[in-house]
């Protein structure tokens, strides 16, 4: 049984006693509520990064092997007519 509940048994239910403890309680669900929602930000935040990280790095893995075939290419072909 909650704080309110019981003010609101001895008090009657009209008090202002149970009408502030009411209004705090639900400031602090809010606020409870507001927070989980930023840590679920960003720990998905983080995830998107990591992930983002990921493929930039697969990619510039990938753009550098493409550059050193093509260096490859271009010395073995550098006296061909077929350019």
């Amino acid at each position: 049984m909650s704080v309110a509940e019981i003010l609101n048994y001895i008090l009657g239910g009209t008090s202002l006693a149970s009408a502030y403890v009411a209004w705090v309680s639900r400031k602090s669900q809010v606020q409870l509520a507001e927070t989980n929602v930023l840590v679920k930000m960003q720990a998905a935040y983080k995830t998107f990064v990591a992930d983002q990280q990921k493929e930039y790095e697969e990619l510039k893995k990938e753009f550098e092997l493409v550059k050193k075939k093509l260096a490859e290419y271009e010395s073995k072909c550098k006296h061909c007519n077929n350019l």
